[in-house]
């Protein structure tokens, strides 16, 4: 654990605040059931990417292995609790929910280290560590 710290340490610090548009509302997967809606990032997104490409790379050089997955940033707003997903969310979001424009624009200015435990029931979030961003 001291090590995630100690590399969640070193990239907020090397990271400056920046403001983070939140836009666009869609849904994973594509296709057939709506399992997640999120809400995506416009404006400030390269920065986001910046930090956890930071983070990734700190945690690398501590011997944590590297997400091959590329990093799409979003904000999760609601997961479906039937691991099979909703029909009738995704038909909601595909009959038109999608919005473009800016919801709202909120400045990253710390890191969370967040623990998650999922499982039976909601997920459940704890907050580990709180690290600031570089002014």
């Amino acid at each position: 654990m001291e090590d995630v710290r100690g590399a969640a340490r070193a990239a907020a610090a090397g990271v400056s605040c920046f403001d983070l548009d939140l836009e666009g509302v869609g849904c994973f997967p594509l296709r057939g059931p709506v399992k997640v809606v999120w809400i995506g990032c416009g404006a400030g997104r390269e920065a986001l990417v910046v930090l956890a490409a930071t983070v990734s790379r700190a945690l690398e050089d501590r011997g944590f292995p590297g997400d091959t997955r590329p990093f799409s940033p979003h904000l999760t707003l609601a997961r479906a609790r039937n691991r099979r997903g909703s029909s009738a969310v995704a038909a909601a979001m595909r009959g038109g929910a999608v919005v473009a424009r800016p919801l709202a624009r909120v400045r990253v200015d710390r890191l969370l280290l967040i623990h998650s435990t999922l499982g039976s029931g909601p997920p459940r979030h704890h907050v580990l560590g709180e690290l600031s961003l570089a002014v």
